[in-house]
């Protein structure tokens, strides 16, 4: 009795062919696939030609760097050679001194010594490369609105209506795939 497989009710491979539940299986793996590949088709086209280049602000950094730098050797340049021009300026010694004769002091007054224009001009111009110099590291130092969150992920690449799309793709997928289930039933 163990070896009679008679009364066994196996179906024939031709019957297995012909029930639809194996080809709907296909169609919804093709369906998947065929969005896989066009995901990473999408994904190929972003990293070639809309990808922002990663080195950007870094050049932006260096190129603002650079013109602080070079503002810094100017301004420099320009207090070293109006040192240089009021050095060379003649002095004032053969002009005549008024003599003015004391009648009498009536308490003792301390004269103050004069101070060169010329000296006062230089001591200026340093104040204001002075100020400016730290203006310029007070600046570099100040963190800005825009580099306060990182710019990455999905919402920033894409937003709201990117996300809202790829919901209603996958949506679309669902109802498809109960459609399919139902036909074959």
């Amino acid at each position: 009795m163990l070896d009679n497989f008679d009364d066994l009710d196996i179906p024939e491979e031709d019957e297995v062919a012909d029930s639809g539940g194996n080809r709907s299986f296909i169609m919804v793996a093709g369906g998947i696939g065929a969005l896989i590949v066009v995901a990473l088709l999408m994904m190929a086209a972003y990293i070639f030609f809309f990808r922002p280049d990663p080195n950007a602000a870094q050049q932006a950094a260096d190129e603002t760097q650079a013109a602080q730098q070079a503002t810094t050797d100017a301004l420099n340049q320009s207090l070293t050679e109006t040192a240089d021009a009021l050095a060379i300026l003649p002095t004032m010694t053969n002009t005549p001194v008024p003599v003015i004769e004391e009648v009498a002091p009536a308490e003792d007054v301390v004269e103050e010594p004069t101070q060169d224009p010329r000296t006062a001009t230089v001591q200026a111009l340093l104040t204001q490369a002075s100020m400016a110099q730290t203006q310029a590291v007070v600046s570099t130092l100040t963190p800005t609105p825009e580099g306060a969150l990182p710019d990455t992920g999905f919402m920033d690449d894409f937003g709201a209506p990117g996300l809202a799309a790829l919901g209603l793709v996958l949506i679309l997928i669902i109802f498809m795939a109960r459609r399919l289930r139902q036909a074959n039933i």
